[in-house]
């Protein structure tokens, strides 16, 4: 599985808040007090244009050494059921100068647990050393401390500065080991809160404490936000799975599709307003055209469920599942058979229902209502109750009604010669037809970002001969 190397949406933001320095003398009772305050947990939702899309804990403690440790979890929803975790741990002697000892930075696509990513930072004869998986090791020229870490909440916490400061940082970039100085201005200021704007336009506010600063909410130019999360209940979702009412993005179609739900092939040309394909730049010819439909290439290999799993790890749920699983395919015994009867039996038994976050599996059994990613999960979960291979697919398909490409849901089932077929519940499509665009592995800000940039052109198609 192919996730992008130079990831330009990872949430830059929090780590150019966490790990700075600035040009001002140390303050080593400050950074005492910030070291052992920033042992707590802190969590926080990352969203993208309001969406959920994953979140962001950090936390610390003090090793048998006497060292600090901190760690920052990145969790991030992506589609085909896959979550991506980025991994950050950062370790420091706990007395002047504070030196940095160790940094480590790994990238999993969950539950798989061999890295697709990782670097190191290790110090030796008083260098820092970077190992970056796949290249040399490099020696950073300059130190990094606890001074350099907290630097900007040690600034906020001592100095007080008054709306229209402005002072030039050092932060470094854990996920490439590179320092770079940005400057930040004070938007805002007062007792209890203190807003702050760099030079790259991120914008984040604090709020004050005794002795310390907290970092509310940031955002970016991009729609990518970190918002402190209200409970620990909401900082553990690794964010809500896409559905086609969480955000309204429309992919424009130069022209139009006539029947599209006949087309078994569609070849479309694909163009990015800001010139960066993103996360499609694998799936795109040399061409930059992606087909989609008979004779199509397979780029992705999602994940697949192997036992029969409810949301709700509901009992009686399973049960109900079982049930009517049987009583879709009751008398058939030929795999595609079995698949064409459990599309119908699902479409029927749903009411569509537009929402704005997908429903556990247990409430659409209960109220036979839901939109495309209900729909899609449930028969997912029929599927593997029947002894079938399914899996949810999140993706793109043409609206008639606006001639645009808009975010939907589907389903593809893995057969036992080792094929595929793409159904859609939703729509009531025992085969899928060739509007159906799969979204790529990666993360799902990335995706939605790109969509926005995105337009597409008709290259050539082909419809259903019967």
């Amino acid at each position: 599985m192919n996730f992008p190397r130079n990831i330009s949406l990872v949430l830059i933001v929090a780590e150019s808040l966490l790990l700075v320095s600035c040009s001002n003398p140390d303050r080593n009772s400050t950074i005492d007090q910030l070291a052992l305050t920033k042992l707590e947990p802190q969590n926080y939702v990352v969203e993208y244009r309001g969406v959920p899309v994953g979140t962001y804990e950090t936390s610390g403690f003090l090793n048998e050494k006497g060292e600090y440790e901190y760690s920052h979890v990145y969790t991030y929803a992506s589609t085909n059921n896959l979550t991506l975790q980025a991994v950050r741990r950062l370790r420091f002697d706990s007395k002047p100068p504070y030196s940095l000892q160790n940094a480590e930075s790994v990238k999993y696509s969950q539950p798989d647990s061999v890295p697709y990513e990782s670097l190191a930072i290790t110090r030796a004869n008083g260098s820092l050393t970077v190992e970056l998986q796949g290249s040399d090791p490099v020696t950073l020229n300059e130190d990094f401390t606890l001074n350099e870490y907290f630097g900007l909440e040690s600034w906020l916490i001592t100095t007080e500065p008054p709306k229209g400061s402005e002072l030039t940082l050092i932060s470094l970039d854990l996920g490439n080991a590179t320092l770079s100085p940005n400057t930040w201005f004070v938007t805002d200021s007062s007792s209890e809160i203190v807003a702050v704007r760099s030079l790259s336009q991120v914008e984040s506010v604090f709020e004050k404490g005794l002795n310390n600063v907290q970092l509310k909410s940031s955002s970016d130019t991009t729609g990518l936000m970190l918002r402190r999360a209200e409970g620990e209940t909401e900082s553990l979702s690794a964010g809500v799975p896409l559905t086609s009412n969480s955000l309204d993005l429309r992919v424009p179609l130069k022209g139009q599709l006539e029947r599209p739900r006949q087309l078994v092939m569609l070849r479309l040309k694909a163009t990015f307003s800001n010139g960066n394909p993103g996360p499609w730049q694998d799936l795109l010819s040399s061409a930059q055209t992606l087909q989609i439909g008979e004779s199509a290439t397979r780029f992705t290999s999602g994940s697949w469920e192997s036992k029969t799993r409810t949301e709700s790890d509901n009992a009686s749920s399973s049960s109900r599942l079982m049930d009517l699983a049987a009583k879709a395919i009751e008398g058939l015994s030929e795999e595609n058979e079995k698949i064409s009867a459990l599309v119908r039996f699902t479409h029927d038994f749903v009411d569509y229902q537009a929402a704005s976050a997908p429903s556990s599996i247990f409430t659409t059994l209960k109220t036979r209502k839901g939109d495309c990613s209900d729909i899609a999960n449930l028969l997912r979960a029929l599927a593997t109750s029947s002894g079938l291979q399914a899996r949810t697919v999140y993706g793109l398909v043409y609206d008639e009604a606006s001639h645009t490409f808009q975010i939907h849901a589907w389903n593809e089932f893995r057969l036992s010669d080792r094929s595929y077929r793409s159904v859609d519940a939703t729509w009531d499509q025992p085969y899928a037809d060739a509007t159906h665009i799969e979204f790529p592995d990666a993360y799902l800000h990335e995706i939605l970002y790109s969509l926005e940039q995105m337009s597409l052109q008709v290259i050539d198609l082909e419809y259903a001969k019967t």
